[in-house]
């Protein structure tokens, strides 16, 4: 069923306000390869974008702080959290 003239600027207006539009720019092959991989984990395109880019996030977040503690025990020569023979 299409949209009345009124629902159509309702729904315009709420998309203005709650989203933005993040444009990409892979190549054929690779949106296809991702676009693949999204179907067949069941989600869209967008959702799988955006949890793949929280997952990037939060796997930075976790690097960054490994090395800013392993930079905070080699100036107070400690060791501890490093294994053994390292």
């Amino acid at each position: 069923m299409a949209l009345t003239d009124a629902q159509r600027r309702a729904k315009d207006k709420y998309d203005a306000k709650t989203y933005e539009l993040l444009r990409v720019k892979p190549t054929k092959e690779e949106a296809a390869t991702i676009r693949a991989h999204a179907e067949k984990q069941g989600e869209s395109l967008t959702r799988f974008v955006v949890r793949s880019a929280y997952n990037q996030m939060e796997m930075d977040k976790a690097v960054s702080t490994f090395t800013v503690q392993l930079k905070q025990d080699s100036e107070t020569g400690g060791t501890e959290g490093v294994a053994d023979g390292c």
